[in-house]
């Protein structure tokens, strides 16, 4: 009996066709596997970079970490400020919903700490 086996690969992969060689000499005597000449695979060009993505990396190298301020930092300079300002102080936590320096919600540490800087 015989059986005929055609198996045609578009890939070009030589790996493909090594294979198919090793299956047709396991199943065969005369493996007649022909190795058409594939062209050569183009090599795949380099993504270019995205300018978008760049942009806004060069973007964020320009601006200068900022430390994120605690309640410890906000205490702190509170305490250098306090006995000459107390009445602003009180009127400026009332004014950022805050009855004290615990309760300020954190998004507004930074306004506070700038008023703190301002006062003399």
């Amino acid at each position: 009996m015989k059986i005929k086996f055609e198996v045609i690969l578009e890939t070009g992969d030589a790996e493909h066709v090594k294979a198919l060689n090793t299956f047709m000499k396991a199943v065969s005597d005369e493996p007649t596997v022909r190795e058409e000449e594939a062209p050569e695979p183009e090599p795949e060009p380099e993504p270019e970079p995205k300018k978008g993505k760049l942009k806004e990396k060069k973007e964020k190298e320009k601006e200068p970490e900022v430390e994120e301020i605690t309640v410890k930092d906000i205490r702190a300079l509170l305490s250098k400020k306090v006995e000459d300002h107390r009445e602003e102080i009180k009127e400026k936590l009332t004014e950022l919903g805050a009855k004290n320096v615990s309760s300020l919600d954190e998004e507004n540490y930074e306004e506070f700490v700038d008023f703190l800087n301002d006062l003399d």
